[in-house]
């Protein structure tokens, strides 16, 4: 307990701290900032103190607000005056928003023997939209706060407090759509809200309202889903908004809400649709963001004219909405050359709930393009046959087909598009072929009906070859299940297993038939036909012909070439590129054939038929190459992968990469592995370096090549063995070093196909790879106390309170701090750890150590979810105590956070705590647990918190029932001239005429002893002089039996003769009496 002040003791007499609270708040939001004076210069002072508020990025999102002054708050004991004035406005000339609070006059009456301060002054702080979530730190300096004594200017220490605010979420994010986003005048379409709770606790009495865009009425009360708790809605059919009140939505929950609305027969054009910022509310906080969703309502016919270049649609205006028509255009001419056969589209919509018949069509083509021969295609339905267009005619007349009618239950357009065949007979610039409104006609409808004309440009260049064919590779598994095509990758198969080659011959381009086309094909090594050969021409392994879209058709042939088969496929004629089947891929499977190969080496085995290999009686090849890959598997396979697979952008994240090699299929061992590993890197992303060895079960020699300054390391793995029927792995730790913060890419780890070598001939038929991305996320920690002063020696809660940022789309584990204390602020003896921090299984994290000296501690091991899926923030709560007089500055620097994705602490963080005058005693046991007959060293601490020395001091510890002074006592003390007594087997501690010095600490130590039990040594076992604080004196002995004493017998001090043991007496007296008598046996 506190007996009494210090009386007469010269301490600093003025001191001034502050702080936040809350101290953790969202964008556009307030926390209270609380100054606190202390006087203890035995008279009243008078007080002033200065606060600039810390800059922000952008600028000017902290401030105090002159409408807020009037909300400022004194208290105190007989705290009276204070003069309030804002200066350094952020929005001059309109003085709304000040930088610096100016607070004078302030009557601070003296209180002594307190920690509570003599005048408190809180004020609101405003924070506006900041670019990412800060930790704000707002110091006053030295002299910022002063007290003037008469004449006499005392200035307080230097003090801080941490304010973390976050970047603008929003607690709801709200979106919206229309299904379907296009309808006819008249039609329906299903309005679809979702609202998503983004703060980590549940939300209630959530509610909107959302005004529908004129020409739109709800059709049916809105809907529900079971996300949404208890909601209900007074919207009904008719009415011209969708309201929701009283909903409910848990964590990451999404409350969703459907409404069907109908637009009027009046209605066109875009409805735009918004939800705005602040609309979505459950009283306390809102949606930061809009929702936005268009609606399109088609009231005219439209019709859109395209060239189709591949798949490209090109036309020169484009629809509204863009995928009116089913699908997507570009603006831009198509390209060709003389005498290709192009497809020209006309796409037609019908917003009207009959459909349009009789549809007539005139299209004058403009000088240089004809009509192809071919017969018109496509999806538009025709009254009789499809016309067939004549061949260079130079108007294309078509008549009779129809347009589907709008259905105004599904909101759906009715839509069709016609096709027809056009080639240039010379070179042409960008040509523009249009079409106008009455041109195009319908029963009952005129040109007056129809939207508006379209066009489309055609730029053409002479043919170089007069003439191309393309080719096509594919491989197939033997069901035809999996496919592959290109150079990359490759269809996976067993060593031993068949499977089927296709390559198919076009003519996609000229309409011109192309005769006694050969097209030969040299197997790579490895891989061989399957014998008796397989081959089908226009015949699928499954039955299906495709006889049309080759004229005449080629046969197949195998032969042998130095060992290896070459395919020959001869004799076919591939007709011309008109017609449906020049645009639709399932139709114009040009001349083809299948044939079956395998192959009874595993490996990667590439097959390319080179660009103009292919010959025809006209003279025609193909300008490209294709290919096709295999990937035989063998009873060896291998794998790669990086664990974690993401990281944070900031340097210093660890992850292992994982080489795994299987042959627990095989009965043969791989011996001699040999691989080799060039890690990636960039500079925007960075490198991985650093690399260790974690585990290695392949028995292999794994040597680091370490990367420059800008490269990653690589990895040679050599003379490794995996058993038959075994499995073995290679793990190499990596630290990302460098590379762009702000840059959230990704990496990929290629090993390539038959890169690995062993005795066996066993490889990788596929490329390894692994991918390596950055996530954008990061963690902060704020600091503070939950007073502002304390009386030197007495143990005060420190709080650490970490958050993942906002950002954070990832988990981070191994989080870890290390703390260090400033000069005068020591960890308490008892710690009293708290927190609630968990490691990622969800137990608790209690990883904290502590260096001898007690001024720093590190916690560590602790985990977060990414950002809103709940464990993502927490706090841990230690024991601290103070030294020496003054305000204590903690501080804890950006990049003080470590975690195993490599993120940190962008923001440091401080908390200022007062040092008040006092002389405190301390009590502690080294080690804490003994066994019966062991000593403990216990240890009474003197800290003098003051500016002055304590002299001749007197301190008395009776210890507790059963706890006695070990027979070696070895006392001992720092305190000057002080005479220390322990007696042993004695039942006290006392040390008498003692001094320490100011702002210093002394310590009383003995060794104790005791019985099995515990043992509470607390401030009820002190008595001494009237000043010391004997309040945080409280530590325990826990002794357990050693099984020598009886449990529960007593311990009987031993007895002593001026200090000496009788016992260890009557055993040297034993000693001497034997020595004497040996020597008189002999």
């Amino acid at each position: 307990m506190l007996v009494s002040a210090i009386g007469g003791a010269q301490a600093q007499d003025f001191l001034a701290n502050k702080k936040f609270a809350p101290t953790d708040i969202s964008a556009n939001s307030q926390s209270i900032l609380t100054f606190d004076f202390f006087n203890t210069s035995g008279g009243a002072l008078d007080a002033a103190v200065t606060d600039t508020l810390p800059e922000t990025m952008p600028p000017g999102q902290l401030w105090f607000s002159p409408a807020d002054l009037a909300l400022a708050t004194l208290s105190g004991p007989g705290c009276t005056g204070g003069a309030l004035a804002l200066s350094d406005f952020l929005d001059a000339p309109a003085g709304t928003k000040a930088q610096t609070l100016s607070v004078s006059g302030l009557n601070l009456p003296y209180v002594p023997g307190s920690t509570d301060p003599a005048c408190q002054l809180s004020i609101p702080v405003q924070s506006g939209d900041l670019s990412e979530d800060s930790n704000l730190i707002n110091s006053v300096p030295q002299g910022g706060a002063y007290a003037m004594a008469g004449s006499n200017r005392l200035e307080s220490d230097p003090f801080s407090a941490t304010l973390r605010v976050r970047a603008p979420t929003s607690p709801f994010a709200v979106g919206k759509s229309f299904a379907p986003a296009t309808i006819p005048a008249g039609g329906r379409s299903t309005l679809t809200i979702t609202v998503k709770n983004n703060e980590p606790e549940a939300k209630s009495n959530v509610g909107f309202s959302d005004a529908l865009p004129a020409g739109l009425t709800l059709l049916e009360t809105p809907e529900f889903s079971g996300s949404c708790g208890p909601a209900s809605t007074p919207s009904a059919m008719g009415s011209s908004s969708v309201s929701v009140v009283g909903a409910t939505v848990a964590p990451g929950g999404i409350c969703t809400v459907t409404a069907l609305v109908e637009a009027s027969a009046a209605a066109s054009g875009a409805l735009v649709n918004t939800i705005p910022a602040g609309a979505v509310s459950d009283g306390s906080s809102s949606n930061v963001v809009p929702a936005q969703s268009t609606l399109y309502v088609r009231s005219q016919i439209k019709m859109t004219k395209a060239f189709m270049s591949g798949s490209s649609a090109k036309t020169n205006l484009l629809p509204q909405p863009g995928n009116l028509h089913g699908r997507s255009f570009t603006t831009g001419a198509a390209s060709a050359v003389v005498g290709q056969a192009v497809p020209v589209r006309v796409y037609f919509s019908n917003p009207l709930p009959l459909p349009l018949t009789g549809g007539t069509l005139t299209d004058t083509l403009p000088a240089g393009l004809v009509a192809v021969a071919s017969e018109v295609g496509g999806t538009c339905v025709w009254s009789t046959p499809k016309p067939s267009l004549a061949a260079n005619a130079t108007t294309v007349a078509l008549a009779g087909f129809t347009v589907p009618a709008a259905n105004l239950i599904r909101g759906s357009l009715g839509s069709c598009y016609v096709e027809f065949w056009v080639k240039a007979t010379s070179a042409l610039g960008n040509t523009t072929n249009a079409l106008n409104t009455s041109d195009v006609g319908f029963d009952g409808i005129s040109g007056a009906d129809i939207d508006a004309a379209t066009s489309a440009d055609l730029s053409v260049t002479a043919s170089g070859s007069g003439g191309a064919l393309s080719l096509s590779k594919t491989f197939y598994n033997d069901a035809r299940t999996r496919s592959h095509t290109g150079t990359t990758g490759g269809l996976q198969v067993a060593k031993g297993e068949a499977f089927w080659m296709r390559v198919n011959v076009f003519n996609r381009l000229y309409d011109t038939t192309y005769s006694q086309v050969v097209v030969s094909d040299l197997l790579p090594n490895g891989v061989r036909a399957v014998q008796p050969l397989q081959a089908l021409v226009q015949t699928t392994p499954d039955g299906d012909t495709a006889a049309a879209s080759c004229a005449v058709n080629g046969s197949v042939s195998v032969a042998d070439e130095a060992g290896r088969d070459r395919v020959s496929f001869s004799g076919a004629s591939v007709p011309g590129a008109v017609g449906a089947a020049a645009t639709n891929a399932s139709l114009n499977q040009g001349c083809f054939f299948w044939i079956k190969l395998v192959s009874n080496q595993s490996g990667g085995y590439q097959n390319t038929i080179g660009a103009n290999t292919v010959t025809s009686a006209q003279g025609v090849s193909n300008p490209s190459a294709v290919n096709a890959r295999v990937a035989v598997t063998g009873d060896f396979n291998a794998s790669k992968r990086f664990s974690p697979n993401q990281i944070g952008a900031n340097g210093g994240a660890k992850t292992r990469l994982i080489l795994s090699f299987d042959n627990s299929t095989a009965q043969t061992p791989i011996t001699n592995l040999a691989v080799m590993d060039a890690l990636p890197g960039s500079a925007a992303f960075g490198y991985l370096q650093n690399s260790q060895v974690m585990a290695n079960t392949c028995a292999a020699t794994v040597s680091i090549t370490p990367g420059a300054a800008n490269s990653s390391d690589r990895i040679d793995v050599t003379g490794g063995t995996v058993a038959a029927g075994g499995a073995c792995q290679i793990e190499v730790e990596l630290t990302h070093n460098g590379g762009n913060p702000l840059n959230f890419g990704k990496l990929t780890n290629r090993i390539p196909a038959n890169a690995i070598t062993n005795d066996q001939n066993q490889t990788n038929p596929l490329e390894l790879t692994a991918e390596l991305s950055q996530a954008n996320m990061g963690i902060s920690v704020v600091k503070s106390f939950p007073v502002s002063s304390a009386f030197g020696g007495q143990s005060v809660p420190l709080t650490l309170h970490f958050a993942a940022t906002s950002s954070s789309s990832l988990p981070q584990g191994n989080i870890s701090i290390t703390d260090h204390l400033p000069a005068g602020m020591l960890i308490a003896p008892e710690p009293n750890l708290a927190t609630t921090c968990k490691n990622e299984d969800g137990s608790a994290a209690t990883n904290l150590t502590m260096p001898p000296g007690q001024d720093a501690f590190t916690f560590s091991g602790f985990y977060f979810s990414a950002y809103g899926d709940g464990q993502d923030s927490c706090d841990l709560t230690i024991d601290v105590f103070l030294s020496s007089t003054g305000n204590k500055v903690n501080s804890i620097p950006a990049g003080a956070i470590t975690t195993d994705a490599g993120t940190t602490n962008a923001s440091a963080t401080e908390a200022s705590l007062s040092a008040l005058v006092n002389t405190a005693v301390q009590i502690a046991f080294a080690p804490k647990s003994i066994k019966a007959r062991e000593t403990s060293t216990l240890t009474l601490s003197v800290i003098n918190v003051g500016t002055g020395a304590r002299t001749g001091f007197e301190l008395t510890n009776t210890l507790p029932a059963g706890l006695a002074i070990a027979p070696t006592p070895s006392a001992s003390t720092s305190c000057g001239n002080g005479a220390v007594t322990a007696v042993p087997g004695g039942n006290a501690l006392s040390i008498r005429g003692a001094d320490v010095e100011a702002n210093a600490s002394c310590a009383i130590s003995v060794q104790v002893s005791a019985r099995a039990g515990t043992y509470v040594n607390d401030a009820d076992d002190l008595s001494g002089s009237a000043y010391l604080d004997t309040s945080p004196a409280k530590d325990i002995l826990t002794v357990e039996d050693d099984g020598s004493v009886p449990p529960g017998s007593a311990v009987t001090p031993v007895a002593s003769l001026n200090g000496v043991s009788i016992v260890a007496l009557s055993l040297m007296l034993l000693a001497w009496a034997w020595r004497n008598r040996r020597r008189a046996q002999r």
